[in-house]
């Protein structure tokens, strides 16, 4: 999709929703598109990292949700783009999950913990 992966984006995306609205600011969508998984692997607990600064900073963040489990057909681009924690084998359905998919269970273990 040609965007940059930034890990600072997310946090600054936060705190610009939070001080127009002034409300907790529910994560719905985040994550890398990109065919190389190692480098979601790295910007996944990246941009966590930032954004645990900014909960630690007083936003209250009650949601947030990786952008997604699988690959999945986006209007534009088709199959192309890659996003998922899994891969999908479209003619079975099978879901394999990829090494940033241990990257991010890691992370919520930690925070569960």
């Amino acid at each position: 999709m040609a965007a940059e992966i930034y890990p600072p984006s997310l946090a600054g995306s936060v705190c610009y929703a939070h001080a127009q609205t002034n409300r907790p600011i529910l994560v719905t969508e985040h994550g890398a598109t990109t065919a190389d998984d190692g480098l979601r692997s790295w910007f996944i607990p990246a941009a966590l990292g930032e954004l645990r600064q900014v909960i630690d900073d007083g936003v209250a963040i009650p949601v947030y949700m990786h952008w997604s489990l699988v690959d999945s057909f986006e209007w534009i681009f088709g199959y192309h783009n890659t996003f998922g924690l899994h891969s999908l084998n479209r003619q079975t359905c099978a879901r394999t999950p990829k090494p940033s998919a241990a990257v991010y269970a890691a992370i919520a273990r930690a925070i569960a913990a």
